[in-house]
C-alpha cells in the first residue's frame, strides 16, 4: 500500500493542475531517491540481470511472485516523462550490466493539454525515446522495449488517448536494432480502442494486473540467450 500511496502520489505530479517548474523539480527528485535504491539493487544483483525501466507502470510491477532464473532490479520512476528517464538512463550505464531490459515508458507525456499530437512533440518525444533505446541498449544484453499501456476511460478528459497509439508507434520505429525487440503485453487489457482499457482493467491512470501482463515478457527476457 505505500508504494501505490508514493506512485499515486508522484502520477499527481504530472496529471494535476499544470506541470509547473516545482512539480518537474519534485519528479526529479524522486529520481535521485529512486536511483540510490536501485543502484543497491544492482550491486547486489550484479551482472547477468534482468532490468525492468520506465515509468509508474514499472514501478507499480514491484517484485516477481514467481522468479525467471535471474535476479530482477526495478528502475521504475513514477511520474517520469521521456526527458526524466533519459536523465536516469545515463545515470545507470556504469552500473552493473543487465542480461536483458524490459521499457516501458509514455505515459506522462500524453497530457492533452501538452498537445502530444502536435508535430514539435512528436519530434520531441522520439528523440528523446531513441535516445532512451540506445542508451539502455549499450548496458544490456537484449532490449525489450513496450508498447504504452491503456489508461481507463475516467482518464480520457485529461489523457489524449489516441497518441497512446501514435507513441507506442514512434517507439516501435526506435526499436530497430538487432537486440531491440518491441512487444505489446497489454492487448488483453485493451477495449477496442488501442489507448483505451477495458472495463474494470484499470485502477484510474493504472493497470490492475501488472504482473499478469508483463509474465510471459519476463519468461522471454530471462531465457534469452546472452
Amino acid at each position: 500500500m505505500a508504494l501505490v500511496a508514493v506512485v499515486a502520489a508522484a502520477a499527481l505530479l504530472v496529471f494535476g493542475a499544470g506541470r509547473t517548474t516545482a512539480r518537474v523539480a519534485r519528479v526529479a527528485d524522486y529520481a535521485e531517491s529512486r536511483l540510490a535504491v536501485v543502484k543497491h539493487q544492482m550491486a547486489a544483483a550484479g551482472p547477468g540481470h534482468v532490468l525492468l525501466a520506465g515509468d509508474s507502470n514499472i514501478e507499480l510491477f514491484g517484485a516477481p511472485r514467481e522468479g525467471c532464473g535471474r535476479e530482477l532490479v526495478n528502475a521504475g520512476v513514477s511520474g517520469a516523462t521521456v526527458k526524466n528517464y533519459d536523465t536516469v538512463a545515463r545515470r545507470l550505464v556504469p552500473w552493473a550490466r543487465a542480461h536483458a531490459t524490459v521499457l516501458t515508458i509514455g505515459t506522462n507525456d500524453l497530457l492533452r493539454k501538452s498537445e502530444p499530437l502536435s508535430a514539435h512533440n512528436i519530434d520531441r518525444f522520439a528523440g528523446a525515446a531513441a535516445t532512451i533505446i540506445a542508451t539502455l541498449g549499450e548496458r544490456s544484453e537484449s532490449l525489450i522495449v513496450t508498447a504504452i499501456p491503456p489508461v481507463g476511460n475516467n482518464q480520457l478528459s485529461a489523457v489524449d488517448a489516441d497518441a497512446v497509439e501514435r507513441y507506442s508507434a514512434i517507439l516501435q520505429e526506435a526499436c530497430r536494432k538487432p537486440h531491440c525487440v518491441f512487444v505489446d503485453p497489454f492487448k488483453a487489457e485493451r477495449a477496442a480502442a488501442f489507448g483505451v482499457a477495458r472495463e474494470g482493467a484499470t485502477e484510474g491512470l493504472h493497470l490492475v494486473r501488472y504482473q499478469a501482463a508483463y509474465a510471459g515478457l519476463l519468461r522471454d527476457a530471462c531465457r534469452r540467450p546472452d
